[in-house]
């Protein structure tokens, strides 16, 4: 076992203990956690698949911690003392397959990070994707969230309840008695305005993930991202959710970026019941990188669609998106500007970029297109460097 310690003034701020799948409980003991009130960032690693639960207990760190880190975790269920962590600011887990995590306990909590698995760099890598489980149950507010980042992970429950706080080891019950007690009404925005759990969320990103559920709703973001596996852009899957937990609620403008996806309409339904404002595609390989379910964003006032280099047309629907004030294009091998955008009658700013010659010749005052943006108060066309 290695131990890096960090001090300051003599006392012990931060602490690193790697190989601990070698810890005996009384080494553990030994290092006396809780009673360090100056650790603020505590760092836990596994670089093995054995497991001591009895050593882990015993690594119950003081109530003051502010960070934590568990790294290449390989229990079925997180320590009981992190429900003891009223001070945590962040929690970060790396490589972490399994487990039942309780948000309840943790009411400073403004971080969230999980994934499961490193970088993907060969298509048999995904295989391990199955073995990975975890589960996150959220009963009661946690104003304090800002921001939470699920990345590489194959298989995540966030389930959202009205059900009264409960301890955690009661945790996986919940999950089964929800879980079995069937699929939710899809009643999307007419349901809504339930209580909101994560009234401070500003950022929700979805990165490399292969099965996310949110049972019912996922919380309402100011900014989303989801993205695929960039070398295997076919293997997406879009997160799952039947309503968005605080839409009605909220009056600021919420984002969202979508990257490395392909296919990109194919299973979209859940996007409906979101009404984002900025939406930017960005490297998408589709002919036509759009979700038609975005039709029903009746407050999207301005579209990105950058990197689609397979890009061949704009879809006849965009034109029926009333809202939109602003679009961004990078056209690369677009031959003809599509009818859609003459009928984008709220269109106040038009940007056509990476363009070739004879598509910037055909959107020229004297060229074919013309017509379909002549009425749009600002327009630029833009060569390809």
């Amino acid at each position: 076992m290695a131990i890096l310690q960090k001090t300051t003034s003599h006392q012990l701020i931060e602490l690193n203990i790697k190989h601990l799948e070698g810890l005996s409980s009384s080494e553990a003991n030994i290092i006396e956690l809780a009673q360090k009130e100056e650790l603020q960032f505590l760092s836990l690693e596994w670089s093995g698949p054995v497991f001591n639960e009895v050593a882990l207990e015993e690594l119950q760190p003081h109530e003051n911690l502010k960070r934590l880190c568990i790294k290449n975790y390989v229990g079925g269920d997180f320590p009981n003392w992190l429900r003891l962590l009223p001070n945590l600011v962040r929690l970060e887990l790396f490589d972490v397959q399994s487990g039942h995590l309780h948000l309840d306990y943790l009411q400073s909590l403004e971080d969230l990070y999980i994934s499961s698995f490193p970088v993907i760099n060969r298509p048999n890598d995904l295989n391990l994707y199955d073995k990975s489980s975890i589960c996150i149950l959220s009963t009661q507010p946690v104003k304090n969230l800002r921001r939470v980042t699920l990345g590489r992970v194959g298989k995540l429950l966030w389930k959202t309840s009205t059900l009264p706080c409960i301890e955690q080891k009661d945790d996986k019950n919940v999950f089964q008695r929800e879980q079995q007690g069937g699929r939710h009404s899809d009643s999307g925005r007419e349901s809504s305005n339930q209580r909101t759990l994560f009234p401070g969320l500003q950022y929700l990103e979805i990165d490399c993930c292969l099965n996310v559920r949110f049972e019912p709703s996922i919380p309402w973001s100011a900014r989303y991202i989801i993205s695929g596996i960039k070398q295997f852009p076919f293997l997406f899957h879009w997160p799952s959710f039947y309503q968005v937990m605080g839409l009605s609620t909220s009056a600021l403008s919420s984002k969202m970026e979508i990257k490395y996806i392909e296919n990109i309409s194919s299973d979209s339904d859940s996007l409906q019941q979101l009404d984002i404002e900025e939406l930017t595609v960005d490297s998408c390989i589709d002919p036509v990188p759009l979700p038609k379910c975005i039709l029903g964003w009746k407050s999207l006032r301005k579209l990105e669609i950058l990197n689609c280099q397979n890009m061949e047309t704009l879809p006849e629907w965009l034109g029926d998106m009333a809202s939109l004030r602003e679009l961004k294009v990078e056209t690369y091998w677009m031959k003809t500007l599509p009818p859609c955008i003459e009928r984008l009658t709220s269109l106040h700013t038009l940007t056509l970029s990476q363009c070739t010659k004879g598509f910037k010749q055909r959107c020229s005052e004297s060229g074919e297109d013309w017509s379909k943006i002549e009425l749009i108060e600002n327009v630029q066309v833009e060569l390809r460097p």
